[in-house]
């Protein structure tokens, strides 16, 4: 919080921050957690130019950047929201991968979901 404050109070404009707002943490969905909503509206009390994207769509990431500084004198919070796992039917919307790890076995059942998808998601 102090470090997000001090940004603003020294008015700093070019310190862009991008928030991954996936809703899932390690123990399960944040709102039954700790609650973060509305976090744009937090992020804008601490005196931050916000924003919020989709964060799958890089067109739309691109966009923003470009407009950065959203606001003169003031940082900017790109909160973007996302899908965790997005893709992958074994591990969409679940805070199981939070911390797991691939078997041989599922990694290519990953690379065969993105290839359907029309990405490889960087897999070489």
């Amino acid at each position: 919080m102090g470090a997000a404050m001090a940004a603003a109070h020294y008015r700093l404009d070019n310190l862009v921050v991008i928030v991954d707002r996936n809703g899932i943490q390690e123990d399960g969905p944040t709102e039954e957690i700790m609650a973060l909503e509305p976090l744009a509206d937090k992020w804008r009390a601490f005196g931050w130019a916000t924003v919020e994207v989709d964060g799958h769509d890089v067109g739309e990431l691109s966009n923003v950047l470009h407009e950065v500084p959203l606001t003169w004198n003031r940082p900017t919070a790109i909160i973007a929201k996302t899908v965790k796992g997005k893709g992958l039917s074994f591990s969409e919307n679940t805070n199981t991968w939070h911390y797991g790890h691939l078997s041989a076995d599922l990694k290519q059942q990953a690379l065969r979901e993105l290839a359907a998808q029309g990405t490889d998601g960087g897999a070489r």
